[in-house]
């Protein structure tokens, strides 16, 4: 699903979020769910990544993200 959002306005990323965090559904074996955030075709979009806390702890995404950002 595509998200179209303001270049600089990320307010709308908020309840995006929650509302992908809240939608999990174990019973269909959901633990992760992506979306991309479009900022127009002359920006950059983004991706939001999305983990259900029994696929990854605290700990194990710290090390997650020092990996994405290298």
């Amino acid at each position: 699903q595509t998200h179209v959002l303001d270049s600089e306005d990320f307010s709308g990323l908020t309840p995006i979020a929650q509302e992908l965090q809240e939608s999990f559904c174990l019973e269909k074996g959901e633990l992760f769910k992506v979306a991309y955030f479009s900022h127009g075709s002359s920006n950059s979009g983004r991706l939001l990544f999305v983990f259900h806390h029994l696929l990854v702890d605290g700990v194990s995404w710290r090390i997650l993200v020092s990996d994405a950002e290298r």
